[in-house]
């Protein structure tokens, strides 16, 4: 009985010891996300206008005004504010986020067209490329990888 109980416990704490182990490496891990963002003359008119990549809730995409994100972009120097210029008719930026997070992509152009400047990414769990294609002041379509989503 002596024997049982020491092998049990020999299996228990080897179970706790590997389970807690696989949950240490992925707690903190992160994820490349790759934007690359297509653009032509015509987008926002010919001016300059920000990208804002972020990880945030449903909720807060939901929520998501113009006005909101507008806002918090000029309150945040996060890295993940992307510039662009309409001298460039391609710009990509590597973004690190949270494994496991849902990531929202905000366009904050001059005079935003509709429902069209935001887009979810949801559950990003490994490494990967998004493609954004711009009308004048909207997003055309969206690829992941080589698959069109949008």
């Amino acid at each position: 009985m002596k024997q049982i109980i020491t092998v049990l416990l020999a299996v228990v704490c080897t179970a706790v010891i590997v389970s807690s182990s696989g949950c240490a490496s992925k707690a903190g891990s992160t994820v490349n996300l790759e934007t690359e963002i297509n653009t032509t003359q015509l987008t926002n008119y010919g001016k300059v206008f920000y990208a804002v990549v972020r990880a945030d809730s449903e909720k807060d995409f939901v929520r998501a005004t113009y006005e909101s994100v507008y806002n918090s972009f000029l309150e945040d120097k996060d890295p993940t504010n992307i510039f662009i210029s309409p001298d460039n008719d391609s710009i990509s930026k590597t973004i690190k986020v949270p494994s496991g997070s849902s990531v929202s992509v905000y366009f904050l152009f001059s005079k935003p067209g509709g429902k069209a400047w935001k887009y979810r990414i949801k559950k990003l769990d490994k490494d990967m490329t998004y493609t954004f294609h711009l009308g004048e002041n909207y997003i055309q379509k969206v690829k992941a990888g080589s698959s069109l989503l949008f």
